[in-house]
């Protein structure tokens, strides 16, 4: 199972979602202020100053978890500094596909922990 496909021209704020088992798993793409180029040894001047003025960023992409309406997990997965410009979608949702497995875990977990929870309160 893999998400639908982000837009060619991702841009933070934007999502897919799936539902499988239960569960609806949503990717969201965050921006990442907290990685610059000038930490890495592999960009050119050019590359630099096309981050600097705005031509490409660096995102993150999380997984929050939800059972019909109710939110389980909020940050179920993640991946941060990831490479995006005007030509990300694929690889956006490639990593958010990787991450999949691990928030559809996480929220299986939380949910059978809440329905445990509740049967405890209905005791």
């Amino acid at each position: 199972m893999n998400f639908p496909k982000f837009n060619r021209y991702t841009c933070t704020g934007d999502t897919r979602t799936i539902e499988t088992d239960g569960l609806r798993i949503v990717a969201t793409v965050h921006p990442d202020y907290f990685v610059t180029p000038r930490e890495f040894d592999c960009y050119t001047e050019d590359q630099i100053a096309a981050f600097e003025r705005g031509d490409w960023c660096y995102v993150g992409v999380v997984l929050s978890v939800y059972v019909e309406d109710v939110l389980l997990l909020d940050h179920a997965a993640s991946l941060w500094g990831i490479n995006c410009d005007w030509d990300s979608g694929d690889y956006i949702t490639e990593c958010a596909d990787d991450l999949l497995s691990e928030a559809f875990a996480a929220g299986k977990a939380q949910a059978s922990k809440l329905s445990a929870a509740l049967a405890n309160v209905a005791a």
